[in-house]
């Protein structure tokens, strides 16, 4: 069980799985040290962002906050940008539903994505580091929002990771999808490699607030880039159709048109959420060392996908069929699973995390398996699915979740509890204002509801078992407090 003393009052515990190899770290509490998906610069140091700040931890487990990055990004876009529309107004979004992740190159420098929102400036913002985070410098993005390309074992790391910009984002819609690639130029300054190239004009992908995979790798001098679309496979057909385009860097075009993989969300138990094309069905990618590529199609309560590459690093000439996994559907229990973390370990294991809806309503977070040439993993209780982490209630609820992988082979799994529909007792535990929405059976839906037990897990041994991560002591007296205080934004 892992609670803080502000969240006590409220019961909704958290139990790890027997995933945990030594029960005395269930002792351990959730601290808001472990509330980012962490990064990992080539001698091992983590750094995350919270809010307006930036969380490093040592090698040794030692922890400093740095107070001032929001005042960086300002500054950052007020010398950059400025030339744009003047002075910036200061308010960039730091919500669950865009990309906050920092990214290393191979070189130690830092990208990260500033998503400005009620904003002067209409666009999404890169940032970049070269020392070590001291400074920053921004760069100007062709979209309203924005998401980085993710360390993944074997995609390329020596330049700026690829990046996808869409213009579907707040009160501003729009299916354009555009890929960006940046490099560094003589006088060390990051400049754009091409106009930013429209991938699709009819795209459905968003940041998602929960998952957080890769829609794009870039594998040596090619980027590959998978999105779902608004397209209908045939009229009033249900389920989401899948594209994945190849983009060569060297001729800076697309080698070819969109091509087809296939139809996902249409294998659920749950007749009435299987629909039209949704936004909720959005792809991941990755790849095992041969440059095997890997497309998991995404589902909204139902099962994934998964289709291959025939050939290394290329989208041509076939795919294998689709072929759904996950626990199928038995005694109204399995088959509801929803938001993909998915990445390839350096042993070519595919892990894949996902929210699952073990009973009706009843929201848990699970790992799915799949060592190389081999079939899913099925646990020692003969599921396809292991839990990780059980909430001990039901009613609605997302996990915030993310996975990452660090230079050493270590796999990381970040989540956020984030329940909702709640009866008026746990509201007024959570302090929450407003009237609820959506009432049914004495429960309501509230917009402002905080995250929950925000928790990183470790695991050395490809998935086998985890233990709690970012749980170290601070290089400074009440730097805790410091954190919570320096997390609001501008």
């Amino acid at each position: 069980m892992a609670q803080t003393a502000a969240q006590s009052a409220l019961e909704m515990p958290i139990t790890f799985s027997a995933a945990f190899g030594d029960d005395a770290q269930l002792a351990q509490r959730a601290t808001e040290f472990s509330a980012g998906t962490p990064a990992f610069d080539s001698s091992s140091v983590a750094y995350f962002r919270r809010g307006s700040t930036i969380v490093k931890q040592t090698a040794n487990n030692v922890y400093s906050v740095r107070l001032d990055f929001g005042d960086q990004v300002v500054s950052a876009i007020d010398r950059d940008l400025s030339s744009e529309f003047g002075k910036w107004d200061r308010k960039w979004d730091a919500g669950q539903m865009i990309d906050d992740r920092i990214v290393f190159d191979a070189k130690d420098r830092a990208y990260t994505i500033i998503t400005p929102r009620y904003s002067n400036l209409d666009h999404a913002v890169l940032l970049y580091s070269t020392d070590g985070m001291q400074t920053w410098r921004a760069v100007a993005l062709r979209g309203r929002a924005a998401v980085l390309e993710n360390w993944d074992s074997f995609n390329s790391h020596t330049n700026p990771p690829a990046i996808l910009s869409h213009e579907n984002y707040g009160a501003r819609a729009g299916k354009r999808l555009w890929l960006e690639h940046f490099s560094f130029d003589a006088s060390g300054q990051l400049t754009p490699d091409f106009p930013a190239q429209l991938v699709s004009d009819d795209s459905l992908l968003v940041i998602n607030h929960s998952g957080g995979a890769n829609s794009l790798l870039t594998l040596q001098n090619k980027i590959f880039v998978v999105y779902p679309t608004a397209k209908l496979s045939a009229p009033g057909a249900p389920g989401t159709m899948v594209y994945i385009r190849e983009f060569d860097l060297g001729k800076k075009q697309f080698t070819s048109e969109p091509k087809y993989l296939g139809l996902s969300g249409d294998v659920s138990p749950i007749r009435h959420l299987i629909h039209g094309p949704d936004p909720h069905n959005i792809p991941a990618i990755t790849a095992d060392k041969s440059g095997t590529l890997y497309v998991i199609f995404g589902a909204h309560q139902g099962l994934f996908k998964l289709t291959t590459s025939k050939q290394p690093a290329s989208i041509e000439p076939a795919w294998t069929e689709p072929e759904a996994f996950g626990e199928p559907e038995s005694n109204k229990k399995y088959g509801r699973y929803s938001y993909i973390s998915a990445l390839m370990d350096q042993e070519q294991t595919l892990h894949v995390f996902a929210r699952s809806e073990g009973d009706y309503y009843h929201y848990q977070l699970v790992q799915m398996l799949k060592p190389y040439g081999q079939p899913f993993k099925r646990w020692p209780n003969g599921l396809m699915h292991r839990v990780i982490v059980e909430p001990g209630r039901s009613f609605y609820a997302a996990w915030r979740q993310r996975a990452a992988i660090d230079q050493a082979g270590n796999l990381y799994l970040h989540f956020k509890y984030w329940p909702n529909e709640f009866t008026d007792a746990e509201a007024g535990s959570l302090h929450l204002s407003g009237v609820g929405q959506n009432c049914r059976s004495g429960r309501c839906f509230y917009p402002q509801v905080p995250f929950l037990f925000p928790t990183t897990l470790k695991s050395a041994d490809h998935g086998e078992t985890f233990s709690l991560y970012g749980h170290g002591r601070s290089e400074e007296a009440g730097a805790t407090q410091q954190l919570s205080e320096g997390a609001n934004v501008h």
